[in-house]
């Protein structure tokens, strides 16, 4: 997992080498589109971890007009590939004790596929294309 923006809301292009190979064609396009990530990973199978990509994202770190068009290219991907949903749900993280925050949390609908590493690696293949579909739609 990388932390891409510690929290500063705002996109450094330096971190890209930091990112999980799995999952930075997918961080950068967002970055590049107005969805400042906030944290990522390409999925590894076991541990404790989850085994599918992943990236999150701060409500206050996106404008409203990206997010909103983030979530039609979504639908519009989703419609397309009815076996490779992708959704964006808001989950709550711990960053203390006694804080939490809310994340946009974009990893595919059906996370019980990524059971194997060759279901992972197709998941990572995935978020390549979901990357590319999202490049063309913003």
């Amino acid at each position: 997992m990388t932390i891409e923006n510690g929290g500063k809301g705002e996109y450094d292009p330096e971190i890209l080498q930091e990112i999980e190979p799995g999952v930075r064609k997918l961080v950068e396009t967002l970055n590049l589109n107005g969805i400042v990530t906030y944290s990522s990973c390409e999925g590894h199978i076991g541990g404790r971890k989850e085994p599918y990509p992943w990236v999150t994202f701060r409500e206050q770190d996106v404008d409203e007009r990206s997010r909103e068009k983030l979530v039609l290219i979504l639908l519009e991907w989703n419609i397309q590939n009815p076996s490779r949903k992708w959704e964006l749900p808001i989950v709550e993280e711990p960053i203390t004790r006694d804080e939490n925050i809310d994340l946009f949390f974009l990893s595919p609908s059906d996370k019980n596929r990524a059971l194997e590493s060759s279901i992972l690696k197709k998941l990572q293949e995935e978020a390549l294309e979901l990357a590319g579909f999202l490049n063309i739609c913003f």
